[in-house]
């Protein structure tokens, strides 16, 4: 019995010397030796990255340069399409940006989302990333068919500096465009001011065909809008979704400031909707008594699409259909629904 208790202790002790020396064996093959191979293969569990796409996402020069030394793949992509480019890039590391491009890497070469390390660069709005790109050839296209450039992703970012640089590099016609309509969407005036100061048509639309003005007034930028305006923005486009006029789409969203500056500018108060609905019926279904208030001010009809033939009736004193919510619903209550009938601005016989 003792024995037996004996050989089972040392066959544990030989297993766990077997273990350290294991253990030992593997320390030995330093970060040195690995790199020697041209270090490439993928790490699990971090997206597939190489030892060389690590460091330089940590911004790691000197640990950057060893593994370049040692014939690591610069190129290489990820699980995720990345490159060791496109990491440093969209982290903002300049310095490993700038090694790497010395050494070769593609500043073109597409990353994950498609994107190239400009367009990480510019999303990020890492300006002296941008910059270094710049001057070895980077383009500033997308590398995917009518994908957002690195123009569009500065703008929709909000990343001002970025876009001035950028804006000399792009297309006013369709960049340039498709970036206005990005941060008049977004509300960022300055960059707004850039694009339309650089030539950007005012009038531009988004790859849905909506409106810059529209995407302001409808997100209530006052000051978005007014700086369309005066680059001449027409006032009379309309939701491409909806299909509702300019003013009724302040009016829908309860933009108080932006109605009342479109109606500074003569937009008609008695504007109607795609279905015939006035402004002042629009507002009385919202939840904004100020904006009732606004269009009451500039004399707005407090009736819907169609007035009936009842005002010399006598039936029904004009007054009475001022306070009801649905002028409409009352009056047919009342009249029933005769066959003639008026439209608004029109006087009864």
């Amino acid at each position: 019995m003792f024995i037996t208790r004996t050989l089972v202790v040392i066959s544990s002790i030989i297993v766990f010397l077997s273990a350290l020396s294991i253990a030992e064996e593997s320390k030995s093959t330093t970060f040195e030796t690995r790199v020697e191979v041209g270090f490439s293969r993928l790490r699990p569990g971090m997206y597939g990255w190489t030892e060389l796409m690590e460091a330089a996402s940590t911004g790691d020069k000197t640990k950057v340069e060893t593994l370049l030394k040692n014939g690591a793949q610069i190129n290489a992509k990820a699980e995720t399409q990345d490159t060791a480019l496109t990491i440093a890039s969209a982290g903002g590391h300049t310095d490993i940006v700038n090694l790497l491009l010395e050494k070769g890497a593609n500043p073109n070469i597409s990353g994950g989302r498609d994107e190239t390390p400009l367009m990480s660069a510019a999303r990020k709005g890492h300006l002296e990333v941008l910059k270094a790109l710049l001057k070895k050839g980077a383009h500033t296209k997308s590398n995917i068919h009518q994908g957002p450039t690195a123009l569009q992703l500065a703008s929709v970012m909000g990343h001002r500096e970025v876009v001035k640089v950028l804006i000399n590099y792009a297309d006013l016609t369709t960049d340039g465009e498709r970036a206005l309509t990005n941060a008049a969407w977004k509300g960022y005036d300055e960059i707004v001011e850039i694009l339309l100061k650089a030539g950007v048509n005012a009038d531009a639309v988004s790859k849905e065909k909506q409106p810059a003005l529209v995407f302001a007034v409808s997100e209530g930028h006052v000051k978005t809008a007014e700086l369309l305006i005066h680059y001449g923005a027409n006032l009379d486009v309309r939701d491409v979704y909806s299909q509702d006029p300019l003013f009724i789409q302040s009016v829908k969203k309860g933009h108080v400031n932006i109605s009342g500056l479109l109606l500074h500018l003569g937009v008609d108060v008695n504007t109607q909707d795609r279905l015939g609905r006035t402004a002042m019926e629009v507002a009385k279904g919202g939840e904004v008594p100020q904006m009732v208030s606004l269009l009451r001010k500039h004399h707005a009809y407090e009736v819907t699409r169609d007035i009936k033939r009842f005002f010399d009736s006598g039936i029904i004193p004009l007054g009475k259909v001022f306070e009801v919510n649905d002028p409409r619903s009352y009056i047919e209550n009342v009249l029933g629904k005769p066959e003639k009938i008026i439209k608004i601005g029109e006087e009864p016989d």
